[in-house]
């Protein structure tokens, strides 16, 4: 297979634990060495990161033009967000586009920024630090309407994950501020153990971040906070 398609990438899901097993396989170069019993949860986290890995190295190689691959990716958590994707196709596409959502619960975020007036710079710079913090907190982000954003974010658990989203979001307030000095009101929902009801996280988002501005509170706002 390698001769032929050097390109493969090889998991191994094997019923020995044999560590001398394991370490000729790294030597071999396999990407994932798992043993058995194993849920499928676990295998699709594994199969994700691997496709992870190889959508990186795609992209670092120039293989897809960057605009069409973001608008495809965007396309993909546009849909996932609304709720209409199959556990099958979450995953295929999880893979497909790059994106790491392979943790046990995950929480949305629904943001807002204060624009006032055109400033192209200005727009570009806010749409940057979003995406830019959501990554460096395991998350993922994308623009949805003019000066609205939402992100995705993820845990080892409910408490973690929406802890986690809402420093986050704190630092994508401060940032905004300092840099621009445009208000930013956020919300975040309830965090899900599945991926596929992350609809509901999001729109529970919306609706705190609605509130968070009409209020003027210019802080991340829970979805209890908006009831």
């Amino acid at each position: 297979v390698r001769n032929e398609l050097p390109d493969t990438r090889f998991v191994i899901l094997s019923g020995h634990d044999d560590f001398a097993l394991a370490q000729q396989a790294i030597r071999l170069g396999v990407s994932e060495y798992l043993l058995k019993p194993i849920s499928p949860a676990e295998l699709m986290q594994s199969i994700n990161r691997v496709a992870v890995e190889i959508h990186n190295e795609r992209d670092s190689a120039g293989s897809d033009t960057t605009g069409i691959r973001k608008q495809r990716r965007d396309v993909f958590l546009h849909d996932l967000l609304s709720g209409s994707l199959a556990p099958a196709e979450i995953f295929a596409g999880l893979g497909e586009h790059g994106i790491a959502l392979v943790d046990n619960c995950y929480v949305a975020a629904f943001i807002k920024a204060d624009l006032k007036g055109y400033n192209l710079s200005r727009d570009v710079g806010i749409a940057e630090i979003i995406q830019r913090t959501a990554s460096n907190a395991k998350g993922v982000a994308l623009e949805w309407n003019k000066g609205e954003y939402v992100a995705i974010f993820q845990g080892e658990d409910e408490a973690s994950s929406v802890e986690q989203a809402r420093h986050a979001l704190l630092a994508m307030h401060e940032r905004i501020a300092d840099e621009f000095g445009n208000a930013v009101y956020s919300g975040l929902g309830k965090a899900k153990d599945r991926l596929q009801e992350i609809g509901q996280s999001f729109a529970e988002a919306e609706n705190a971040a609605n509130y968070a501005l009409f209020t003027g509170v210019a802080q991340p706002c829970l979805a209890d906070q908006a009831l």
